[in-house]
């Protein structure tokens, strides 16, 4: 644009180094255990990778003191070309190359699809077969739930029947369907299928399915399916630690001005003490005394805790300013320091909740897996302030749940960036 070339080498250097770690980084939040990343949450996790790439790479140009021969224009072009190429790319090419794939996926093949007579499962198979684009679908069914004595003829005849079909069909692949069928039933009949000379692909049935998509681990020289796992290993529990204080720690001391600002306003309005401690749980259910801005006329940590409501006479003029910016949050940055809670984590209610909610929502404990946090999946996700009936909880918990069986660093991450915006947005906040 300005009629200056620059050095090809520095602009293809950046370029490697930006790509490689960006898909580096991607690499490792997909294998993360986390459930796959769909829609709006796949293209604002590439964005945050993206970003996150370009901040890294600053930051280490300036401790460098890096001269080289790319312009400020050509490094921020770069950026906001390729966030907006990742965003689309993220968003688009999966959806198209799953639709192209999956439409040509067995192009050219004779499916011979094997299954339990009269179950469900196969019809449902084949019309699963056909949408892949094969030339054709023979069904061959075995009567699975024949009387033991009958079992090993009709083995040898299904199997018999099957092996004629291989001949005289062309080129293709052998998929069976495994509802229907006795484990050890279907044992012996994949053992039997193996003489054919074709791919052989077993479809659980759906239970089974569901296992596919988890990831394996190792116990001793077993395999093992991991339906749940840990939030965080000790490792990962002691970086949030230290990422926490590394947080808190600068931005109480900023803060303190702001904190003293707060605490005199709210001390001019209305009389009483400028915070307010409640009982909470923490983490395996330990209590502890949570502080915030004092925002109400009433101090209420008892079996009875009323829920501010919109319009709620009970909410001082600079509490409602405080709860609508989530200002009256910050003092729970010393609970952070002190080891209670986290920056990231499913946000702690009033006792009296937790012991109304545990009895009307299940794995309403699951919460406490993990330390409560300022901010949280749901807070982010639009769930908090009021919850006018048990369906708003439910969905609410449904969130924590998810994030303490899934937590991980660049989770919280993703959060405490989303975080910043929610405020921003003020959704039900009174």
């Amino acid at each position: 644009v300005l009629g200056y070339a620059g050095e090809a080498t520095a602009f293809l250097g950046t370029g490697v180094l930006a790509s490689v770690l960006f898909s580096g980084v991607m690499r490792l939040r997909e294998g993360s255990g986390l459930s796959p990343r769909r829609g709006f949450d796949a293209i604002a996790d590439a964005s945050l990778v993206w970003c996150g790439v370009f901040l890294f790479l600053a930051l280490v140009a300036f401790l460098l003191k890096v001269n080289g021969e790319v312009s400020r224009g050509a490094i921020l072009s770069f950026f906001f070309v390729g966030l907006v190429s990742v965003a689309l790319a993220r968003a688009l090419v999966p959806r198209a190359i799953a639709a192209l794939y999956d439409a040509r996926q067995l192009a050219g093949d004779n499916v011979l699809l094997v299954g339990a007579a009269d179950h469900p499962a196969v019809e449902a198979l084949k019309d699963t077969v056909k949408a892949t684009g094969c030339a054709s679908v023979t069904v061959l069914t075995v009567n699975a739930g024949c009387a033991e004595g009958d079992w090993r003829r009709e083995l040898e005849t299904s199997l018999q029947r099957i092996l004629i079909s291989a001949r005289v069909t062309g080129h293709g692949q052998i998929c069976v369907a495994g509802a229907g069928f006795s484990p050890m039933r279907m044992a012996a009949l994949l053992a039997g299928l193996q003489i054919i000379p074709r791919a052989i692909r077993l479809v659980p049935e759906p239970s089974l399915e569901r296992l596919l998509h988890m990831p394996l681990r190792t116990i001793g020289r077993a395999r093992a399916i991991e339906l749940q796992r840990a939030p965080l290993n000790a490792t990962q529990r002691a970086a949030k630690r230290a990422i926490d204080l590394a947080i808190a720690i600068p931005l109480l001391a900023l803060l303190a001005p702001l904190f003293a600002a707060i605490a005199l306003a709210i001390r001019i309005e209305s009389r009483g003490a400028a915070f307010f401690r409640q009982e909470r749980l923490g983490r395996g259910g330990r209590p502890f005394a949570i502080l915030k801005f004092r925002s109400m006329r009433v101090l209420e940590n008892g079996a009875n805790v009323l829920q501010a409501t919109k319009n709620d006479a009970r909410v001082t003029r600079v509490g409602r300013f405080l709860r609508k910016t989530s200002l009256d949050e910050l003092p729970q940055l010393v609970n952070v320091i002190l080891g209670d809670m986290a920056l990231v984590g499913p946000r702690p209610h009033a006792l009296a909740h937790d012991k109304l909610y545990a009895t009307l929502i299940d794995n309403y404990e699951l919460r406490q897996h993990v330390k409560p946090g300022i901010t949280g999946w749901a807070q982010v996700n639009g769930l908090r302030g009021e919850t006018a009936d048990v369906d708003l909880m439910r969905a609410r918990v449904a969130h924590d749940v998810w994030y303490a069986k899934n937590a991980s660093l660049f989770l919280d991450l993703q959060i405490l960036v989303r975080t910043f915006f929610e405020v921003m947005r003020a959704r039900n906040a009174y």
